[in-house]
């Protein structure tokens, strides 16, 4: 059945995280009958599906797809660029929003996502972003990512919406890429878009991410990470925080 929106959720080994985000989206404001939410297991080894599955259950009021991922990408044995690619081709929504399994939302967050895309007509654009915890040094590299991101379009990147069809059009994203793999997916649709004399968009209403890879592998290294993939070296080894 056709949607309006379908948010795409890559998932591995996220039993401890998936719950919060369903949860926030469950209150949301706008019509759950025009969303599909669309879970790509790929390949968990924990209680993922459980929790996905359980909230399914208890929440039948909402259309959640669990997908299950059974490809690898055969450098990393895994890959959310992989599981994105996987989500947008069961979508039945017009606009494909991809968040990460530990991410959450406030109650007008897809009202935001509409009225851009809808409303306003951008086909596609990013989405501010904050740290779920009280951080103040997360706080503060955060709304430095968001001023590079503002500063310096030439390389959008971070969480993001667009029309199914711009999506089709860029073939989605590499599944190749250990990392910078939205740097590179958004460049792409920031070029796609300029031919046709558009520009990306950008929501205000934020997504909360969680500071779990910064406090468990070290500020320093996820941001010099980060910069790599930002600056184009994008085959470095950049292992999910719970990769076995």
């Amino acid at each position: 059945m056709r949607k309006t929106i379908s948010i795409i959720i890559p998932a591995y080994n996220e039993a401890g995280y998936i719950g919060g985000l369903l949860k926030s989206l469950s209150k949301q404001k706008f019509s759950m009958e025009e969303v599909e939410i669309i879970v790509v297991d790929n390949n968990s080894t924990d209680a993922t599906k459980t929790v996905v599955t359980k909230f399914q259950d208890s929440n039948p009021n909402l259309i959640i797809r669990l997908i299950s991922e059974l490809r690898k990408n055969p450098k990393t044995g895994k890959g959310s660029g992989m599981s994105r690619n996987t989500g947008a081709r069961v979508a039945n929504g017009r606009i494909l929003l991809f968040l990460d399994a530990d991410n959450l939302v406030r109650e007008n967050f897809l009202d935001s996502i509409y009225v851009k895309a809808v409303g306003q007509r951008y086909e596609a654009g990013t989405i501010f972003t904050l740290p779920i915890e009280k951080s103040v040094l997360g706080y503060f590299i955060f709304y430095v990512l968001e001023f590079i991101k503002l500063l310096l379009p030439i390389r959008p990147f971070g969480k993001n919406f667009v029309i199914k069809g711009v999506f089709k059009s860029v073939h989605g994203y590499r599944e190749d890429l250990m990392v910078g793999e939205n740097v590179d997916f958004l460049t792409r649709v920031q070029k796609f878009l300029r031919n046709r004399n558009k520009q990306l968009g950008y929501v205000k209403t934020p997504v909360y991410a969680s500071l779990r890879r910064f406090e468990a592998k070290g500020y320093a290294k996820v941001l010099f990470q980060w910069f790599l993939g930002y600056i184009g070296f994008r085959s470095i080894n950049y292992p999910r925080l719970n990769q076995r």
